[in-house]
């Protein structure tokens, strides 16, 4: 661990000494305002050798610990004031002394030793003392060191001290985030180093300045001593020539050939001094074409680069225009889907309310019987007790003995009549039987009626629904015809569109085909430009130029091209103008602007022939070159002059037979371009490849324009292509009203089913109830029927009962046994009717209790087969809810991103424009620089041959001087040197260029030096013919110029040594400042390259390092990807001069401005910022003071996680923090606490990796 712990010894708010630590990877320093964290920050900076001024003290002794005075008589319990120490207090003992004697706890020394352990494991103790004299001391590891020794003792690991590039102080992120771009640069020279060297490089740029300053006045100096010089040199000329003059008067007869020899010599100096400063300035010239040159390459690169860039994005753009193309159908199934499902459940909701209506039905039908059963029930009971009661009050009683002699009766009677009685007994069997068959049918008869009721309503309720779907139905048809419509007319319009953006497909790639067969890129050079651009500043300065031969005529056919070619010649490249005066016009308008030469043919001076038409069919295969040929009309003399009567022929052959055979003395050109000339002569023959593009020129200018058309109209449909796949109303649509209609037609089908089924269901209940009818009845009838079988036989049965009980009857008081039976057994009859009514009645009332319940399960089982569809189809709507709100987001961010593309490429292409205008202009400037080059070698050139001239009028001179022994004044060399033939060669001696481009130039003169003391001052001014003429005239006034001339001045040229002299030193003084000049210039140079690089090493990592950071710090599921950040530079030559531009874009917001930014994205930006400039040369441990204040919570979270992620044994975080988010996640807690008892701060730590 690189800081394991921390002493601190009555530093600041700690009293006496405090072990701090041992520290973690991550560590969050906590406690509540006051308490003393800040200070603890500041002891770590203390002991790393900050300042104090950047520890909130104005000087050391305010570091150390300063108590409160102590009240005597209250214990420890402090004093209402504080024991102020001041300045003047510091080195007073008896001050000290008398503060303590008061109970004051002030101390006289703090110290801070941090305990450091290497990659090795070794461990180092740097520790920083002061006295309260404000000394302070330093040590490593016990032993005493200098303060800079004690720095770079820190530096050996990496601890920056000046840099700070292991804290941030508390408020650092704001200001950074609030920096201006100069600030921020300042920061990078720190942090590079770069501003180590701030003051060297400040006094070598001052240096060069003097030493530059000292050159230019040394340089006007010597100018003048020059000139000085100059002015003597005239003063002795001028003494010669007052000598020439005085030989004059004897040598009359030669003077003039000394004045033309004076002139020549002249001439030739000033030629060569011309040819020196022309080719002092070639190096020049020469340097400034090869920088034009090489900025024409870099526009010419940066401008295809600009191009492929924006092919790049274009192919980018276009891949996510798929890319949305493709998510498009599965949302519209989607879309689909979902309406199915929810038509589906929309249907099934309609059905469950119906069953939930049914249900209600039910249920109250079913509780309505059940209290009727619950009252039938309760009525029976109390019925058969009261009839038990009035049976028991009515009934004869009998006594046991009368009641077995009725038994005894009863028994005897039965014996008799058996057979009546046994009959009479089924057929009370069967009465009873048929009563309870014909209870039951009319039960059935009623509950069948109700069931029919039941139907009948629940048939007019399906036939209203199956009306409201039929109507939906009509409604979704109609709009599936519309959308079908829509889509076969944008269908039609997309195909129309296609079938043009085939076509052009196809003449684009024609166009492009015949400019790669012509090759006019590769074989349009340089000069042919010119030429063009020249030609069309000529058209646009004189109406009457046409243009060139090969741009004003076409061949018929390609065939012809190198044939045609040959027959024009020179004359190819010939312009045509209207008039001869607008030839001259444009010859001297060339003349003047140095563009070049050519040549002209004016319509209205030049001489034609006339076409021999007899050699329009001289043989087959061969035809005149003008008939061959398309022009304007008013081109017709100029194409006459320049083709004649020229024969193209198809072969050799037919040229030979032409010329040779028929003996026709014209000009026969084979297509090959073999020329046979009107004298028989043999020449030529080329490749078309050589000629035939010349053809083309306007045919490639042609594909050029109908290429950029093409592409033009191409772009235009494609665009309109995007947005109609962006806005059509595509097959989609129409599957999704079919499958509404398909479900519409589901439910219309379901609902018919049920209607035909209840109808069905009406039908038989119909038909049942058509049939219980005549059952009663029928029932009814064979009940009275066997009641009236049983009279008969119950008479005879009688009958023996009444013999039987005749004395028992008179007994007992009545008038047969039945009476008395009947009466038992109307009241046993009562009392059972009493109930078996009620009963009669329960039993009906279960049976339609059962038949409602029956009922309401299969309704009941309905709903929850459409509940579970309703389910069923939710969770389907919810699924795709969610595919669809996925794909939504893709598409969306497809969509963001296109957008951003476009922009992009808009961007590019203004770049590209101003690209291509940089290109242009570093093209015009290349021209300039040629032209300046090649005018200034054309001037050398110029005054070579006119050396050559003077050079050869001279020896002429020397020669005839020679001949007629003409005693020419010398002043050295001998006339004998020069030759007397005239086949002797004259040659001039030019030496080859040096590498300043200068030339030397060596005039032979054979050693002549002719004596000039005898010419005029006028004489060597004016070099006329005029004045030549007039030397003879002016022999006799020589002598009389002579004597009004001025003597020459002796001490002359005393006075131009002491100037040559002084020329001399200036020169020796020129040459030491030139020498500083480059001395300050290197080191000055040196030291900017020094700070260059140093910056640029920094900002290169902390650029690419920043926009890394900034993404880890603003990473979410939202914006998986986060957000950008980069530097740019204002200057790059010297950018510690000038700022450095900080932009910080947050996730899924766009460019603005970083003082635009929130306050927590201001400092999540300053945040990414000061991790990127640590990470440059990172110290092993990174102190943060409360770097989150301005955070929020989600801020905080991602900084935490971030500090945790970096966190390792090798490198170490302190970090102060209020917010339990951010410490929440440290391996240790550091707590800082305010012991107010003796006014000082403790600190506790709490080791978290215990509780992970």
């Amino acid at each position: 661990m690189p800081l394991l712990r921390l002493e601190v010894e009555n530093f600041k708010s700690y009293r006496g000494k405090q072990v701090i630590g041992p520290f973690r990877s991550f560590n969050s320093v906590i406690g509540p305002n006051g308490s003393g964290k800040s200070n603890l920050m500041d002891a770590i900076s203390f002991v790393l050798g900050v300042k104090s001024a950047q520890l909130r003290s104005g000087q050391l002794k305010d570091l150390i610990y300063r108590g409160r005075r102590l009240d005597p008589h209250a214990g420890n319990r402090p004093a209402a004031e504080d024991v102020e120490m001041h300045d003047d207090d510091a080195g007073d003992e008896q001050a000290v002394e008398a503060m303590a004697t008061l109970g004051q706890t002030n101390a006289k020394r703090a110290s801070v030793t941090a305990v450091y352990q290497d990659k090795d494991g070794a461990e180092y103790e740097f520790q920083r003392s002061i006295t309260i004299n404000g000394n302070s001391e330093y040590r490593v590891n016990g032993r005493a060191m200098s303060a800079n020794a004690y720095n770079d003792r820190l530096k050996s690991f990496n601890i920056l001290v000046k840099a700070k590039n292991f804290l941030v102080f508390q408020g650092d992120v704001e200001a950074v985030a609030s920096q201006n771009p100069k600030e921020l640069s300042r920061l990078v020279d720190q942090i590079s180093g770069s501003l180590e060297y701030k003051e060297q490089y400040d006094a070598a740029k001052h240096a060069n300045d003097r030493a530059r300053e000292n050159y230019t006045f040394i340089s006007n100096k010597r100018r003048n001593m020059h000139s000085e010089v100059r002015h003597f040199k005239d003063q002795k000329n001028e003494a010669d020539r007052f000598k020439r003059l005085q030989k004059e008067r004897d040598a009359s007869v030669i003077h003039h050939m000394l004045w033309q020899l004076f002139h020549i010599s002249k001439h030739v100096g000033d030629l060569t001094k011309t040819i020196k400063q022309a080719s002092e300035r070639l190096p020049y010239l020469r340097g400034e074409v090869e920088e034009a040159e090489g900025n024409v390459e870099a526009a010419r690169q940066k401008q295809g680069e600009a191009a492929q860039s924006i092919l790049e994005q274009q192919r980018n753009l276009r891949k996510r225009e798929k890319e949305a193309e493709k998510i498009q159908p599965d949302l519209d199934a989607l879309d689909q889907s979902m309406a199915h499902s929810k038509n589906k459940i929309a249907s099934s909701e309609d059905i469950i309310k119906l069953v939930k209506a049914d249900i209600a039905k039910y249920e109250g039908s079913i509780a309505k019987y059940q209290r009727d059963h619950q009252n039938a029930k309760e009525a029976a009971d109390k019925a058969a007790a009261e009839q038990a009661r009035i049976t028991a009050k009515r009934g004869l009683r009998l006594s046991e003995n009368d009641l077995q002699q009725y038994h005894e009766l009863k028994a005897e009677a039965n014996l008799r009549a058996r057979k009546e009685r046994q009959q009479l007994e089924e057929f009370s069997m069967k009465i009873r039987s048929q009563k309870g068959a014909l209870q039951t049918l009319q039960d059935k008869l009623k509950a069948t009626e109700a069931q029919k009721v039941k139907l009948e309503s629940e048939v007019q309720i399906l036939s209203q629904r199956k009306h409201d779907v039929q109507e939906k139905s009509h409604k979704v048809q109609r709009e599936l015809e519309s959308a079908r419509s829509a889509v076969h007319e944008m269908k039609a319009k997309k195909d129309s569109i296609k079938k043009r953006m085939d076509e052009l497909n196809a003449t684009l790639a024609q166009c492009l085909q015949n400019l790669v067969e012509a090759g006019h890129m590769q074989r349009e050079s340089e000069k042919e430009a010119r030429l063009r651009e020249t030609i069309a500043s000529l058209r646009r300065l004189y109406p009457g130029v046409q243009g060139r031969f090969t741009d004003l005529c076409k061949p018929t056919q390609r065939k012809y091209d190198t044939a045609i070619q040959t027959i024009l010649g020179k004359n190819a490249d010939a312009i045509i103008v209207a008039t001869q005066q607008e030839a001259i016009e444009c010859i001297d308008y060339l003349k003047r602007q140095r563009i070049g030469q050519a040549t002209f043919i004016p319509l209205d001076t030049i001489q034609t022939k006339d076409i021999n038409d007899r050699l329009r069919s001289i043989a087959p295969g061969a035809r005149l070159a003008i008939d061959i040929i398309e022009f304007d009309s008013h081109l017709e003399r100029a194409m006459r002059y320049a083709c004649g009567n020229a024969l193209v022929c198809d072969n050799m052959d037919i040229a030979r037979n032409v010329v040779y055979e028929k003996r026709q003395q014209v000009k026969a050109v084979t297509l090959e371009g073999t020329i046979i000339h009107k004298s028989g002569l043999i020449t030529g023959g080329q490749s078309g490849e050589a000629s035939g593009p010349r053809w083309q020129d306007r045919e490639v200018e042609g594909f050029k324009r109908q290429r950029d058309e093409s592409m033009a109209e191409l772009k235009s449909l494609a665009a309109e292509q995007h947005e109609l796949n962006r806005t059509e109303q595509d097959t989609s649509s129409i599957t999704r009203y079919e499958i509404e209609r398909n479900s519409i037609d589901d439910e219309l089908k379901e609902i018919d089913t049920r209607l035909k089924g209840v109808q069905s269901e009406l039908k038989v209940v119909t038909q049942q109830l058509t049939g219980l009818g005549p059952q009663v009845t029928q029932a009814q009838t064979e009940l009275q029927q066997l009641e009236s079988q049983t009279t008969g036989i119950q008479q005879t049965v009688n009958t023996e009962d009444d013999r039987v009980f005749a004395d028992f009857c008179a007994r007992i008081g009545v008038s047969n046994i039945r009476e008395y039976e009947d009466h038992q057994m109307q009241l046993m009859q009562l009392q059972n009717d009493a109930r078996s009514e009620f009963e009669l009645q329960m039993q009906r009332l279960n049976n339609a209790i059962k038949f409602e319940q029956s009922q309401l399960e299969a309704a009941k089982q309905r709903l929850r087969q459409n509940e579970n569809a309703v389910e069923r189809e939710q969770q389907k709507l919810k699924d795709r809810l969610d595919s669809q709100k996925e794909l939504q987001t893709k598409l969306a961010s497809i969509r963001e991103e296109v957008q951003r593309i476009h922009e992009q490429i808009e961007q590019l292409k203004q770049d590209e424009a101003k690209t291509k205008k940089a290109f242009n202009l570093a093209k015009s400037t290349l021209n300039e620089a040629q032209a300046a080059l090649d005018a200034a070698t054309k001037e050398i050139s110029n005054a070579r041959l006119a050396i050559e001239k003077h050079a050869n009028d001279r020896t002429a001179i020397y020669r005839r001087c020679r001949l007629e022994e003409i005693k020419l004044p010398l002043a050295s060399g001998d006339l004998k040197k020069v030759p007397l033939g005239d086949d002797a060669e004259m040659e001039l001696d030019f030496d080859e260029e040096d590498e300043n481009g200068e030339s030397s130039i060596s005039v032979p003169d054979y050693g002549i030096k002719p004596n000039y003391s005898m010419l005029t001052a006028q004489d060597k001014r004016d070099g006329s013919t005029e004045t030549g003429e007039e030397l003879q005239a002016q022999i006799v006034a020589a002598a009389n110029d002579l004597e009004q001339m001025i003597a020459p001045n002796a001490k002359m040229m005393d006075r131009m040594g002491d100037a040559e002299n002084r020329l001399a030193d200036a020169g020796a003084e020129l040459e030491q400042a030139s020498r500083e000049v480059k001395r300050a210039q290197d080191e000055f140079l040196r030291l900017r390259k020094l700070r260059s690089d140093l910056y640029h090493r920094a900002f290169d990592h902390i650029s690419s390092k920043v926009d890394e950071v900034y993404k880890d710090l603003t990473r979410s599921k939202a914006a998986p990807k986060g957000g950008n950040a980069y530097l740019d530079l204002q200057n790059d030559n010297e950018p510690y001069l000038d700022g450095v531009l900080y932009t910080a874009m947050p996730p899924t917001k766009s460019f603005r401005g970083i003082d635009q930014l929130s306050g927590g994205e201001k400092s999540v930006a300053a945040l990414a910022l000061l991790f990127a400039i640590h990470s440059y040369k990172p110290a092993p441990f990174f102190v943060l003071d409360e770097v989150d204040a301005a955070l929020d919570a989600q801020n905080v979270a991602r900084v935490a996680a971030y500090i945790r992620s970096r966190a390792s044994p090798d490198f170490q975080f302190i970090v102060i923090s209020l917010k339990a988010m951010l410490y929440e996640k440290s391996q240790a807690l550091l707590g800082v606490m305010r012991n107010q008892d003796i006014n000082s701060s403790r600190t506790l730590t709490l080791d978290l990796e215990q509780y992970a």
